[in-house]
C-alpha cells in the first residue's frame, strides 16, 4: 500500500524492518502536521545491486498537497523514485540520494531508525544543505524545505574519507555562505556551493562600492568550496579595518555577503 497518507495513525511502526537476508536496514519517515510518508528503507543485502533490482520498491505517486520522501536513482537515462533501495555489501561506503518534497515548503520532522544495526566501524550520516548529522547520535532531524517545495538530502554510511567525499559532492543550490570568522583579523574564509560545474566570480568591494580584490574567477565542480582571504587587495597591500562586501556571480545567479575586518 502507498506510504504517503493524509492522516497520521496512533502507534505507527517506526523501527526499520529487516527482510530476508538483509544485513541491516535504515528506515526514514517524515511528518508534517497531519501528513506523513513513512517506511522508506535503505538496506544492505547480499543480493542487492547498485541499480534497480527485485528487492527495490517504487515510490507511489503522492497526492496533491502531500509530503513525500523518496530515494532518487538514475537508470537508463531516467530518474526513478524508490521507497525501498537495497544495495550490495560494500568496502569503503555507500550513499543514497533522497528527495524531500512539501508543497509551499516548511520545517519538517524526519524520524530515522536502524543506525544502531550498522557495524560500528562505519559512520552513519544524513547530509543536508547545512551540513552533516550523525544518526548514531540523533534519530530525529528537522529539515527545512524552501518555498520551491523541494530539498535534496543524502544518507551516507562508510569510512571517514568516503563520507567527506560524499559531503563535497552533495547536490546543493547556488549559495554564498557566510564568511568565518566574522569579524576577522587577519584572515577569513569564504564558502560557496554549486549544484553543477560552473564558472564562478567572487569579488570583494569596500563600502563605497570600489573593487578591492578579485578573489575567484574560475570553473568549479559541483559541491562545497572554500576560499581564504587574507585582507590584501589586488596589489598585495593590506586593506584598512572596516566593512567589506563579497559578491558571488555564476551565470544568472548573484549573491552578496557582508564581513568586517578589525585591526
Amino acid at each position: 500500500p502507498p506510504t504517503v497518507m493524509a492522516k497520521k495513525s496512533a502507534g505507527s511502526e517506526t523501527s526499520a524492518p529487516k527482510m530476508d537476508s538483509t544485513l541491516w536496514a535504515i528506515n526514514l519517515g517524515v511528518d508534517y502536521g497531519d501528513l506523513y510518508d513513512r517506511q522508506n528503507i535503505a538496506a544492505i543485502a547480499p543480493e542487492g545491486e547498485a541499480g534497480i533490482d527485485a528487492l527495490d520498491y517504487f515510490e507511489p505517486p503522492a497526492l496533491p498537497g502531500d509530503v513525500s520522501l523518496y530515494f532518487e536513482i538514475f537508470e537508463d537515462e531516467s530518474i526513478r523514485a524508490l521507497r525501498r533501495d537495497v544495495r550490495a555489501p560494500f568496502t569503503e561506503g555507500v550513499a543514497w540520494n533522497l528527495v524531500l518534497r512539501c508543497q509551499g515548503g516548511g520545517l519538517l520532522d524526519l524520524d530515522i531508525s536502524g543506525a544502531g544495526d550498522v557495524p560500528d566501524e562505519h559512520g552513519v550520516y544524513l547530509l543536508t544543505q547545512d551540513g552533516r548529522i550523525d544518526l548514531r547520535q540523533s534519530e530525529q532531524v528537522a529539515v527545512r524545505v524552501g518555498s520551491g517545495g523541494e530539498t535534496r538530502l543524502r544518507l551516507v554510511v562508510g569510512e571517514p574519507e568516503f563520507v567527506q567525499e560524499q559531503e563535497q559532492t552533495m547536490p546543493r543550490p547556488y549559495a554564498l555562505r557566510l564568511a568565518y570568522p566574522n569579524p576577522f583579523n587577519p584572515k577569513t574564509t569564504l564558502g560557496f556551493t554549486l549544484p553543477r560545474t560552473s564558472h564562478v566570480s567572487l569579488d570583494i568591494f569596500d563600502v563605497r562600492g570600489r573593487l578591492v580584490r578579485n578573489l575567484v574567477d574560475d570553473d568549479y565542480e559541483a559541491g562545497l568550496h572554500e576560499v581564504p582571504w587574507n585582507g590584501l587587495d589586488n596589489g598585495g597591500r593590506g586593506v584598512s579595518a572596516g566593512v567589506y562586501f563579497t559578491r558571488m556571480q555564476t551565470g544568472e545567479f548573484q549573491q552578496t555577503g557582508k564581513m568586517t575586518l578589525v585591526r
